[in-house]
């Protein structure tokens, strides 16, 4: 049975890491506002310095992995994976890729106009220039608000190079199945086309910090049509654009903690903890769906055949496998890594990846 005594303690301690999270990560975000230039893609060159890709673009030399990988993508001849790989191998590899890209963007590719997104004088984002540029500023503030007039309270703020994102929750401890709990919600990020503005429910179990997210609420947001990718849009309308999402992000917030919707995700985190499961089954079918790498699957497997039930619940259920994927999510390398599995966790709690055997 859940000890409240230590819980509050936890959810304590994890209030005050969120606020000194949130603030590091505002100032992160206040100090890396994208530099952003419009280039012809057949006027780039490339080159190599230290290991690294470079590029001509005015101010920004040198190249981030994840706009190379965009690049890779626009070129329509090779894939991402294989330019990050060949970039990562060595210097003989490297001067391959540079003599590559030159003759595609030189004298394969025909002339277009791109959006080129950079910080500090890295290029991080390689865009259509028709990208939709949505300021994080009121964003975030619409988003704040909303949860302050909930009772919820930051608890995590996390940024990568790419992609950002906040956690809040409500102030309440909540119990189910002798566990204690915290229902919040998640709002994410990307100014660099790593992911779009997402914003998601997120179930926490207290006691050994296994956090999942749950289904977009944004679309169940009616935000009008959306707009045509054929016109290159003046600032004003991505500023009208940005207030519209604003708009639509205070009304998801209070959406996401409204009573009603609390109880219904009680509900559901109880209909998983008695939802038994072949979990060797399920895990094999996350892999053959690609929703696991095979070492994740092998390190989700491992969690979910222990004796363990202090990091995950008892039992064969639906309940416990979303806490293995959880507890693997928190040993992730990187923020954007942890994102992806605390929403794959937040998909098999609510049988969405079809993880339930039946």
């Amino acid at each position: 049975m859940v000890d409240l005594h230590t819980a509050r303690n936890i959810l304590g301690r994890r209030i005050e890491q969120g606020r000194s999270e949130q603030t590091a990560v505002i100032r992160r975000m206040l100090d890396q506002q994208p530099a952003d230039m419009m280039v012809q893609r057949r006027s780039l060159r490339f080159g190599a310095e230290g290991g690294r890709l470079t590029t001509n673009v005015d101010g920004a030399p040198r190249l981030h992995r994840h706009a190379l990988a965009q690049l890779a993508s626009d070129s329509g001849i090779i894939t991402p994976t294989t330019v990050t790989k060949a970039a990562e191998v060595g210097p003989v590899a490297t001067e391959a890729l540079v003599g590559f890209l030159n003759r595609v963007f030189g004298e394969a590719l025909p002339e277009q106009r791109r959006l080129v997104r950079s910080v500090d004088g890295e290029v991080r984002g390689y865009l259509s220039d028709r990208y939709r540029r949505i300021d994080s500023a009121p964003i975030l503030e619409a988003f704040i608000s909303g949860a302050q007039a909930r009772g919820a309270v930051p608890i995590t703020g996390r940024a990568s190079d790419i992609r950002w994102g906040f956690t809040w929750a409500r102030s309440e401890l909540l119990e189910v199945n002798g566990e204690a709990l915290i229902i919040g919600l998640r709002i994410s990020n990307s100014d660099f086309g790593a992911g779009a503005l997402d914003l998601r429910g997120f179930v926490e179990r207290l006691i050994c910090a296994n956090g999942m997210t749950t289904e977009s609420a944004l679309r169940q947001v009616h935000l009008g049509r959306r707009l045509s990718d054929d016109i290159a849009w003046s600032d004003r309308t991505m500023q009208l654009d940005t207030e519209a999402h604003a708009s639509a992000v205070g009304d998801a917030v209070h959406h996401l903690l409204d009573d009603q919707r609390i109880a219904q995700q009680l509900a559901t985190i109880e209909d998983a903890a008695q939802d038994e499961i072949d979990g060797e089954r399920e895990v094999k079918r996350l892999v053959a769906g690609q929703k696991l790498g095979r070492e994740e699957g092998a390190a989700v497997r491992e969690i979910y055949r222990s004796a363990d039930v202090s990091k995950v619940p008892a039992g064969n259920t639906r309940w416990r496998l979303a806490n293995a994927i959880s507890l693997l999510a928190g040993q992730a390398p990187d923020a954007d890594k942890r994102g992806d599995l605390e929403q794959l966790a937040g998909n098999v709690l609510q049988g969405a990846t079809q993880a339930t055997a039946r």
